[in-house]
């Protein structure tokens, strides 16, 4: 499985190529800014905990393999583009072409080529997704984002554009046509107004302190 090994490491390059669109917003400082393999990752993560919600609760008809295959291999492409905002109106009107559409084409051949690459070793399938898993990735991707920003909150990051990024990012979400969307608006906008970040239930359990309460 040479090659496999070969796509394995470039792919690993993906620790250290940062989101970008945060710190060409808001120049957010890089050291908050999610890697493309941590948003990806984070992303992967959600989109199984609601497919199994939708599965399970709801009796959904969603292929949770698919779904967390898409996720995965949703940002290769980034490891030779990187993060391109294409997807903001104010970025796409610098350009003389439609970059979305022309981004979305090269992110296409990229991935491609890198399934051509190990198609002898392995064959990873072209995955298309119906209504509702594309709603489960596209929640997915906007809660993984969402808590970035929870991040960049509780570290004290400021910036005028701050809440317009964070409520157009809302408003978005509350529009996906899945009935869980607006349950996690609501845990969001929750943590968002607590303004700093739980602790780690696993690491301080309260049944073991002295002092769970933290009274002075």
């Amino acid at each position: 499985m040479n090659n496999t090994f070969k796509l394995a490491q470039i792919l690993q390059n993906l620790n250290r190529v940062k989101k970008s669109a945060g710190n060409l917003f808001m120049g957010v400082p890089e050291d908050l800014n999610s890697s493309i393999a941590g948003h990806s990752w984070m992303m992967t993560n959600i989109a199984m905990f609601l497919s199994d919600y939708l599965k399970q609760k709801e009796n959904l008809d969603i292929n949770v393999e698919k779904i967390l295959r898409y996720c995965l291999i949703k940002d290769w492409a980034s490891v030779v583009l990187g993060d391109i905002t294409y997807g903001s109106p104010s970025f796409a009107s610098f350009w003389k072409i439609d970059i979305r559409k022309e981004a979305e084409s090269a992110k296409k051949k990229i991935a491609n080529s890198m399934k051509e690459l190990v198609k002898d070793e392995i064959n990873i399938n072209e995955i298309e997704l119906n209504k509702t898993e594309k709603d489960v990735v596209s929640l997915a991707s906007n809660v993984a984002m969402l808590l970035d920003m929870l991040e960049w909150k509780y570290a004290g990051f400021k910036h005028d554009g701050f809440e317009m990024v964070w409520f157009n990012i809302i408003e978005r979400t509350k529009k996906i046509e899945l009935s869980i969307a607006n349950k996690w608006v609501e845990m969001i906008n929750k943590a968002y107004e607590k303004g700093s970040k739980d602790y780690n239930i696993f690491l301080a359990q309260p049944k073991l302190q002295d002092n769970p309460e933290h009274k002075i």
